[in-house]
């Protein structure tokens, strides 16, 4: 399997203990499910102001600290829930952040 952005961490100067400490880093933060879960929100709610929603979203996981790949589709209960017109099964997950549900 190829690895993704071939020549990133040798662009960025990293060894393999670098390479390493981040991919840590970023599984003890949930970073890769925080920016799919944004990415998510932001191509199924398609915001005029893309900056607010991000903001608003951050500010939501401030508040609940859980991440999931689709913590952001509906931002205000008030609103219309487009969630509920989305059947998580028709989303193809781009990256794999969630243990497979048995």
């Amino acid at each position: 399997m190829q690895k993704p952005f071939p020549g990133f961490y040798r662009s960025l100067n990293m060894n393999t203990d670098d390479v390493e400490e981040a991919k840590a880093y970023m599984a003890r933060k949930e970073l890769v499910q925080l920016f799919e879960s944004l990415v998510t929100g932001l191509v199924h709610n398609r915001p005029e102001d893309p900056v607010s929603f991000m903001e608003q979203c951050l500010q939501r996981v401030k508040q609940k600290k859980e991440i999931k790949w689709d913590s952001f589709l509906s931002l205000d209960d008030e609103k219309e829930d487009k969630s509920a017109q989305t059947d998580a099964k028709n989303f193809e997950k781009l990256f794999q952040t969630e243990p497979e549900s048995k």
